[in-house]
């Protein structure tokens, strides 16, 4: 359990990092995982919290779009016929 606030601080700098990182900033990814181990006192345990993040994260990606109006933003991206 954390205790102290600062690693609750960095520990939600971690899973906000995740989320960036699913959005296309890859580099951030290996940032989060350096915080996650920092935060957890065994790699076990930190890999265990950032997997469902990243579960939860493909989830957002691939149904939130289908309820709003994201694909007709996305088709003016597409060259014209």
């Amino acid at each position: 359990m954390i205790t102290d606030s600062l690693l609750w601080v960095l520990a939600a700098l971690g899973a906000f990092m995740v989320g960036v990182s699913k959005a296309g900033i890859t580099g951030l990814s290996i940032l989060s995982i350096a915080l996650f181990n920092h935060v957890f006192p065994s790699s076990k345990q930190a890999s265990g919290l950032v997997l469902p993040l990243l579960i939860f994260g493909d989830f957002v990606a691939v149904f939130v779009p289908r309820f709003g109006r994201a694909h007709r933003i996305a088709r003016r991206t597409l060259p014209a016929e």
